[in-house]
């Protein structure tokens, strides 16, 4: 189109449909009203928590909208690109759409949760799969402290919208009771199901982080000064991070985002954690500095367990 993403998406989509309350930025949402805060779950308890500027990333996750602006863009799907007699997309673009791309797998876990689920795919930015002898196309969305869900059931022209201001998978047992009573499936407790699954994941996390504790190394300290662990590193796909000695600690902090930066806590050895305290969304982390054959720290790898971004991609090497 020769126009950015920000302005083709209100041309093309947003004013056609109606859609006046969506927008693509947060730098936005401070002139309007009703707007829902983001919220996350923080040392046992719910705290809110801002916003965060995804600008840069927009087309991955940045739309804000409301139930009504979005029911409006459901039935432009479900009427296959054309929304109050105007073609938007053609039933061509449309049929592409929840088309199978990538067929995924159906685990036998899943076949005993849902015996009614028998294949799994990836369409065109759309999930595929089977419920209850219906072909389901459907995407959930996360965004720090929200999360959504849309659904459609095509041969039943029927769809709905799930949104939640928290970081949490109750739009699950959400979705399959509403699909079960719009589709005459047997009533299940979906609800006791799903929070015995997070009940069982946040058991497996206490263990894993015991675990954790127990392989630490006690009585061990770095191997050289503090201060030899100081300087920027950098790598291509990233950047600049710098590591800096203050009040006998150290810190670092990413150059292109200096919202992530942190107090390093001496783990063992050479490996130190952290917490970004801007995102409590984010577990405790771990830093790790490499020495080369002339004992001289060559390199610095991170690591922050979380299932959106995989910090170990980043390659920091020490540059001064």
């Amino acid at each position: 189109s020769g126009k950015s993403w920000d302005d083709l998406l209100p041309e093309r989509i947003f004013t056609p449909l109606g859609m006046t309350r969506t927008n693509t930025s947060v730098s936005k949402l401070k002139n309007m009203d009703n707007v829902a805060q983001c919220h996350t779950d923080y040392e046992g308890k719910v705290i809110s928590i801002p916003y965060l500027d995804w600008d840069n990333i927009g087309p991955a996750g940045s739309i804000n909208s409301c139930i009504a602006d979005l029911s409006n863009w459901l039935k432009l799907q479900l009427n296959n690109g054309t929304f109050n007699g105007k073609v938007i997309f053609s039933k061509e673009r449309s049929h592409d759409m929840w088309s199978a791309q990538t067929i995924q797998n159906v685990s036998a876990g899943s076949e005993r949760m849902i015996p009614s689920t028998h294949f799994k795919a990836y369409a065109l930015g759309w999930g595929l799969n089977d419920y209850l002898g219906y072909k389901i196309v459907s995407h959930s969305g996360g965004y720090d402290g929200m999360t959504s869900y849309t659904c459609m059931v095509p041969e039943k022209k029927l769809g709905f919208i799930i949104v939640t201001n928290k970081n949490s998978s109750l739009f699950l047992p959400l979705a399959y009771r509403t699909l079960d009573v719009l589709l005459g499936g047997k009533e299940k407790d979906w609800s006791a199901f799903f929070l015995d699954s997070n009940k069982k994941q946040a058991e497996y996390s206490k263990t894993q982080a015991i675990e954790e504790e127990k392989a630490r190394v006690k009585n061990t300290k770095p191997t050289l000064d503090l201060a030899a662990y100081t300087g920027t590193y950098s790598g291509e796909l990233y950047g600049n991070s710098v590591v800096e000695l203050k009040n006998g600690e150290l810190t670092f902090s990413f150059i292109p985002a200096p919202k992530f930066n942190a107090t390093l806590k001496h783990w063992h050895y050479d490996t130190f954690s952290f917490r970004f305290e801007a995102f409590p969304s984010l577990p405790q982390g771990k830093v790790n500095f490499v020495l080369n054959q002339d004992g001289k720290v060559e390199e610095m790898r991170i690591n922050v367990p979380n299932p959106d971004f995989d910090f170990t991609e980043l390659k920091f090497k020490k540059i001064k």
